[in-house]
């Protein structure tokens, strides 16, 4: 086990990427380190640079890292994150088992507990990446687990009928696989993710069926990119495509090559450059870069959320490509699928975070050594804020079937009985630290 959280983390800092990352999170803490040292990285970067390869790594949330650093030694917090990172790994099932039973001190951290917050993290993310404003950036392999469970939650009838609701079930499963995704009469549709550093977005090739050419290459991202994506202020068209002139088998040989040669390991802004100034590698296909066509309208993503963002993208462009319901039943079919994974999601938090809470609230103290609890109880407040910013009455009625401490602890009721046992746990708990 310490030879693994060693590897993590030689391999952690070793990063140029990761070293500015963790500068960046020393000025969130108030005592200094070590472990952030010059000359310790220094010396730890030529004792193993040898052994290692510089690796690309993406910044996470400060919420999460908040309750790993109040408790577990800042170097093993370290090495779980980059193995997360490298790992799709946002389950939290190793770091809990490795780190959480250990350095939280608590018992009630079992098998239970780890399957039940590994179960939470996912509606979790869901929730941050489409509901609330919180920067929420995740994984492709955790994009799959998420929709494995919360389509799994949606069982009435009308759900079968819903495209949306096939292709999120069905088809994120073979992005990035030989089988395509979905199809049509005419063509296939095959799903490739970019590999852009640190960042979700992706490739769809469209191939005819019977000749198995190339018939056109599209890109999936959330961001601007290029300027005549935009259609105003706040809203942009999410997929290019670019349409292929010439007769080109396809092959996975073709899809990697492009994509290694076009978007692998490279920076959002590297791409960015080549793709607004056309000088995208098509390599045997004859392409018009300045001939694309441009479509899917969507609001710019702002809060890091792009793992689920290009995902919705894609599936409304494969839907555009394969079904022939009209436009508006589209919009009202994707409107209806969001809406029940929400609120859904937003069932199931509330249904964990009872059941996590029992009956009555614990001491706060308590509550900081259970990561559960606290992760909870802070998303669950910005839930409630965003529900009533939007008047959402639906999500609303879900938030009051929190149990009675849970609600007054983020604060949609509070009782004076409540409000008196919170100050007396308070100075209960100032006494024990003196």
């Amino acid at each position: 086990m310490l030879k693994r959280i060693f590897k993590y983390l030689v391999s952690f800092f070793y990063s140029k990427k990761t070293i500015q990352t963790m500068q960046d999170l020393k000025l969130n803490q108030t005592n200094g380190s070590d472990l952030y040292s010059q000359g310790y990285l220094e010396r730890l970067k030529n004792r193993t640079s040898e052994l290692l390869k510089e690796q690309s790594v993406s910044k996470i949330t400060k919420e999460d890292l908040d309750i790993v650093k109040s408790k577990a030694s800042e170097e093993i917090a370290v090495a779980y994150l980059d193995q997360a990172r490298k790992d799709g790994d946002h389950d939290y099932k190793t770091w809990l088992s490795d780190v959480l039973k250990k350095k939280y001190d608590n018992p009630r951290i079992d098998e239970e507990y780890l399957e039940n917050y590994a179960k939470y993290k996912r509606y979790q993310v869901y929730l941050n990446s489409s509901f609330s404003d919180q920067d929420q950036p995740t994984s492709l392999n955790y994009v799959q687990a998420i929709f494995n469970q919360t389509c799994g939650n949606l069982t009435e009838p009308k759900n079968s009928q819903n495209p949306f609701f096939r292709l999120y079930r069905d088809g994120v499963n073979k992005i990035n696989t030989p089988s395509p995704m979905t199809s049509n009469a005419q063509s296939d549709f095959y799903v490739h993710s970019s590999k852009i550093d640190g960042h979700a977005s992706y490739f769809i090739f469209e191939v005819d069926k019977q000749t198995n050419n190339l018939k056109t290459i599209s890109y999936c991202d959330g961001n601007p990119v290029a300027k005549d994506r935009l259609i105003s202020d706040k809203q942009i068209n999410g997929v290019s495509t670019f349409h292929v002139r010439n007769d080109l088998k396809f092959n996975q040989e073709y899809v990697n090559k492009f994509i290694k040669t076009n978007s692998q390991d490279q920076t959002q802004e590297q791409f960015y450059k080549e793709f607004r100034t056309n000088s995208l590698n098509f390599l045997q296909a004859s392409v018009n870069q300045a001939d694309k066509h441009n479509s899917i309208a969507t609001q710019q993503s702002k809060r890091g959320n792009c793992g689920i963002k290009s995902i919705n993208l894609l599936q409304r462009f494969l839907i555009d490509k394969t079904s022939d319901i009209s436009s508006q039943d589209q919009k009202n079919f994707y409107k209806d699928f969001k809406k029940q994974l929400t609120l859904s999601s937003l069932d199931q938090v509330v249904a964990i975070t009872n059941k996590a809470f029992e009956s009555d609230y614990p001491p706060f103290n308590q509550i900081d050594s259970d990561p559960l609890k606290s992760n909870a109880l802070e998303s669950l407040k910005k839930y409630n804020q965003k529900a009533h910013d939007k008047g959402d009455a639906q999500a609303i009625e879900i938030l009051q079937k929190l149990s009675s401490p849970v609600q007054q602890l983020i604060g949609i009721s509070n009782s004076s009985q409540f409000q008196q046992r919170v100050s007396n746990d308070r100075q209960n708990t100032t006494t024990l630290e003196k």
